[in-house]
């Protein structure tokens, strides 16, 4: 597992926005007893964010939840944390998970936005329900709302999070500077020169994993932590032995935004 640092200079917002220091981490997908919870631990273990994100994707069992709230109960930040949910989550026992994440103090933003004062600007956190196809439950396309999201958004430096990178384009029309996601997991299997060989989105591998620009919108995608078997050409049957990572280590991020 790596720890990487992703810098990002917003030129226009030198004056009015401080420096933020954000851990972003997403798609944990822990079982339980899940021997990534210590290595996640030691990797933020002494650290102070401003902020930190999670992007979904918490659980493989409910009996996991504990290993979740494990890594959570460690994060210290100045400004909260916040999280929004992963199309995995709602085959689980989601009310379980939202309970003890608020009670260990996770805002859980469900297309809804929190403003936030930060020197002399507004920083807006927008968090959007799961809009990615669901094998288990196909109906989770529908509940992501850019739109009721952003309806209560004032002028100011917008961070959305959606756990799949697929809405970048509305996302680059509606004055996102930036936007959070996972559910890629950087493809899994990535092969030198050629990179990532699938990736679970309607662009394929073009937003695996990495920083991108589309419009005055950057997109950071993270590999994230955990695996899943992949689809056969989009039926709900699993490629046996395709939850691997090849060349495709898990992360965890430290963003700076300067």
């Amino acid at each position: 597992m790596e720890y990487n640092k992703i810098k990002i200079d917003y030129d226009s917002w030198k004056d009015k926005l401080p420096s933020l220091k954000i851990l972003h981490i997403s798609d944990f997908h822990f079982s339980p007893n899940d021997p990534k919870v210590i290595e996640i631990i030691n990797l933020i273990k002494g650290k102070e964010y401003d902020f930190c994100f999670l992007t979904g994707d918490y659980i493989k069992s409910n009996k996991a939840i504990k290993d979740c709230i494990k890594v959570v109960s460690k994060i210290k930040t100045i400004s909260g944390v916040y999280a929004i949910w992963g199309n995995h989550d709602y085959r689980f026992d989601i009310n379980s998970l939202k309970k003890s994440l608020v009670k260990n103090g996770v805002k859980l933003l469900v297309n809804q936005s929190e403003s936030i004062e930060y020197g002399q600007n507004l920083i807006n956190i927008i968090g959007l329900d799961v809009s990615v196809h669901d094998d288990v439950n196909p109906d989770v396309l529908k509940r992501g709302d850019i739109k009721k999201a952003l309806s209560r958004v004032n002028p100011g430096f917008n961070i959305l999070l959606s756990h799949s990178p697929d809405l970048i384009e509305e996302a680059s029309e509606k004055d996102i500077d930036l936007m959070l996601s996972g559910h890629t997991h950087g493809g899994q299997v990535n092969f030198p020169i050629i990179g990532p060989v699938y990736a679970s989105s309607k662009f394929g591998t073009k937003y695996a994993s990495g920083l991108f620009k589309e419009g005055k919108t950057r997109l950071f995608v993270t590999r994230g932590i955990g695996n899943v078997k992949v689809n056969l050409f989009g039926s709900s049957m699993k490629i046996p032995f395709s939850d691997i990572r090849i060349l495709c280590k898990p992360e965890v991020n430290e963003i700076i935004i300067n």
